[in-house]
């Protein structure tokens, strides 16, 4: 062909699309297996989704042949000015292309289903919204550009061979139909063809399933496109290639490194060699990220998503993956301030840019990330459909799942549930799993007849447990007096402000630290690095599932059992201290009143048993027979629960094929909104950021705080006026203690 077209300014048009195909046979060699077994539940033949995929890969840029695109494409080329108003979204010819294709195959009875590659096409670049506003340019626009046949003809001939291979009879070459002619009935025909009440026209299927066809068909032309556009031909990684051997070795070598023997421990070779779902209890030390590995791995063509808690869980995980088991071109690590995180590793921009664009998308084979960033795909939200495609076939690990409220967990339990129809497995993980969590997530694993517990750790002993109903005020002597000793010593409250009263009146008399969630990032980072140095340590429950951090001695405020057990966790963390001591002291008035009050009644129950229990050393089994008696009876499938499963249900019944805006979602049902601020003191700071560019640094002087401080500094007229709409604020901030307010 003498014809020269660009895909992009450095790609031309054929070059795009072969490296699309490539892409597309090798990830549909991975995905075949999930996917065909989904379908065949759904009754929905393979090769028909497979036709319909392949197509949606071939012609999703034939709209850009047009030749406004063309001039765009020479004008960015040559540098020439660019009058972007002029501009028009090729995705819309290619849409109408794929239109004429599909009533042309319906017709001589080669398709039978709704045209599902169409909407993978049109939303395949940006939003596909309900009103159709990312379209605004597109609609006020006089006359689209159209596709002459010549260029029909060309992009046609670039994959003929590969519909002839794939037995699909290609387009005709004749033009299409004036896109002037269908301006004004465009959007018009294909909101009506997405109404829910014109979707029985068209295929059987439910409409939640009508949702996954399409998400995972969107899912793969996404990452074809992708994967083709920032590769330019190199072959990426879909897949790990380290077996379960080579794991082994690394995990041999890190050991090795920290000093120590390594010896595969009888709870990770039972992980290791289970094939199908799992329940993993283990306590703290138990390797129980080691044995989620080796599991996880345990499958051909392996692909990880490792899912935690918070984003400081999520980056200490990455880390350590990074270092010691896989590389860092085949990891992702994805949350909201990801990208404060690689600037602060001093990683190159342009790198990170496109690192946290695949990583946004789950792309990369092993992936660690916050529980959100799957669960928000079932509200339509972001790159929903690259994720969902990205979890057909994976190994899932959702770890510290004593963390969520029941809120999440109906989230959680929904999503397991899409995991499992795709050909993903999943494990969950937790130090503490009452019976309650083990028997629902046991009826939603349908093969896990039990947990595999790390019972080799289970009757071992690490700290003394003692109840003192006393206030915290009371146990000063005994503080001191440890202190004194030598010894290190954490104390865990359960609000911000009694962390700080707290800290004040040791501070001047020994190596105090103050932690809590109202620091800065960059305070929050630096106190993590010394934390270890410390002799006293004033916290809250910030430490239950955030810090890998080991005392002699922690005073722990009372909380509900599951909370206690992660917090004592930190206290002889490895097992070696001697005469260790969980000391819990009674709940303060306003841990009932407003910490707790939506678990009043565990918190009550954790009282009672601590009265009785906790006077001497707990084994591990002790521990967890007295956090089945403080959950016995309690159900999980509550209102919130199931307001939780109502709304992913909702999305799938409704919004099929639309992408939602992201102030729809919500994945935590916190009892209060948390807004960040900047204190005024870090303006300059910022500005500076600004002025050079660097805006995801400026996340390390954001302040997380509760909206009802927020309001009252509002309210109170200490907003700063900025022209960049970011909230800064007159208050008091120390390194030691953060906001004061």
């Amino acid at each position: 062909m003498d014809l020269l077209y660009w895909a992009k300014p450095d790609q031309i048009y054929d070059q795009h699309i072969e490296q699309c195909y490539e892409i597309w046979v090798r990830l549909w060699k991975l995905k075949e297996p999930y996917i065909e077994q989904w379908l065949q539940e759904i009754d929905m033949p393979l090769r028909e989704f497979r036709i319909k995929s392949l197509i949606s890969v071939l012609f999703h840029d034939i709209g850009k042949l047009s030749q406004v695109f063309q001039d765009f494409m020479e004008a960015l080329r040559e540098g020439k000015k660019i009058e972007r108003s002029q501009y028009f979204r090729h995705e819309i010819n290619s849409a109408i292309f794929l239109m004429e294709y599909w009533h042309k195959r319906r017709d001589s009875s080669q398709d039978a289903f709704f045209p599902y590659e169409v909407w993978a096409v049109l939303g395949h670049h940006k939003a596909l919204e309900r009103n159709w506003t990312s379209f605004e340019r597109e609609k006020r626009r006089n006359e689209w550009p159209e596709l002459s046949s010549k260029s029909i003809e060309y992009a046609i001939g670039v994959v003929v061979d590969i519909l002839k291979e794939e037995g699909i009879t290609p387009p005709s070459y004749q033009p299409l139909i004036s896109v002037n002619n269908c301006k004004n009935l465009f959007f018009l025909k294909m909101r009506s063809m997405l109404d829910i009440e014109h979707q029985g026209l068209y295929d059987h299927f439910k409409l939640s399933d009508k949702r996954q066809i399409y998400s995972v068909m969107k899912g793969i032309l996404h990452f074809c496109d992708w994967m083709a556009s920032s590769e330019h031909g190199e072959k990426r990684l879909l897949y790990l290639p380290q077996t379960q051997g080579q794991l082994l070795e690394r995990m041999r070598q890190k050991t090795q490194n920290d000093g120590k023997n390594f010896n595969l421990r009888p709870f990770q070779k039972k992980c290791a060699d289970q094939s199908g779902n799992i329940l993993a209890i283990a306590p703290t030390g138990s390797g129980k990220t080691e044995a989620a590995l080796l599991w996880a791995i345990n499958r051909p063509n392996p692909r990880i998503i490792f899912l935690m808690p918070t984003m400081i869980t999520s980056n200490s995980l990455y880390s350590r993956m990074t270092t010691w088991y896989f590389d860092g071109k085949e990891s992702g690590l994805c949350h909201s301030g990801a990208q404060t995180y690689f600037c602060l590793e001093d990683v190159d921009p342009i790198k990170v840019r496109l690192q946290l664009l695949h990583s946004k998308a789950l792309i990369p084979p092993l992936m660690v990330a916050t529980v959100d960033q799957v669960l928000n795909t079932g509200f339509n939200t972001g790159t929903w459909t690259l994720k969902e495609m990205a979890l057909a076939g994976s190994s899932v690990i959702i770890d510290e799942i004593q963390a969520y409220d029941t809120f999440t967990l109906g989230l959680i339990s929904e999503t397991v549930k899409k995991i499992l129809r795709l050909g993903g497995r999943v494990m969950i993980m937790s130090a503490t799993m009452p019976k309650v969590l083990r028997e629902h997530f046991a009826y939603l694993l349908p093969d896990v007849r039990e947990p595999i517990i790390a019972e080799e750790n289970m009757q071992s002993t690490r700290n003394e447990w003692h109840y003192m109903d006393c206030e915290l005020d009371e146990l000063d002597d005994f503080v001191k007096e440890k202190l004194d000793w030598g010894l290190r010593v954490a104390i865990i409250v359960n609000d911000i402000e009694s962390a700080k009263r707290t800290y004040y009146k040791w501070k001047n008399q020994y190596d105090a630290m103050c932690f809590h969630a109202e620091f800065t990032m960059e305070d929050r980072l630096e106190k993590e690095k010394r934390i270890e140095e410390v002799r006293l340590l004033v916290a809250t429950q910030i430490v239950e599932v955030s810090l890998d951090v080991d005392f002699d001695i922690m005073l722990s405020e009372c909380a509900p059992f599951d909370s206690l057990v992660q917090r004592a966790g930190r206290c002889n963390r490895y097992g070696g201290k001697e005469n260790s001591q969980f000391i819990i002291f009674r709940a303060s008035e306003v841990s009932k009143k407003y910490v707790y009050k939506k678990s009043l009644t565990i918190l009550e129950k954790t009282e009672q048993v601590l009265k009785r229990y906790a006077n001497g050393l707990l084994s591990e089994q002790e521990i967890a027979d007295l956090l089945e008696q403080v959950y016995d009876g309690l159900d999980i499938q509550d209102e919130k629960y199931h307001k939780a499963s109502c709304i992913y249900s909702e999305v799938a019944q409704s919004e099929i094929f639309y992408d939602l805006p992201f102030t729809e979602e919500k994945t935590r049902d916190f009892d209060y909104l948390k807004v960040s601020i900047i204190p005024i003191d870090f303006w300059e700071k910022v500005e500076t950021y600004i002025k050079e560019g660097r805006y995801a640094l400026i996340a390390l002087y954001e302040v997380p705080i509760g909206a009802k401080k927020y309001f009252a500094l509002r309210s109170n007229n200490r907003y700063q006026e900025n022209t960049h709409n970011l909230s800064v604020f007159h208050v008091s901030y120390s390194s030691d203690t953060g906001i004061n307010i």
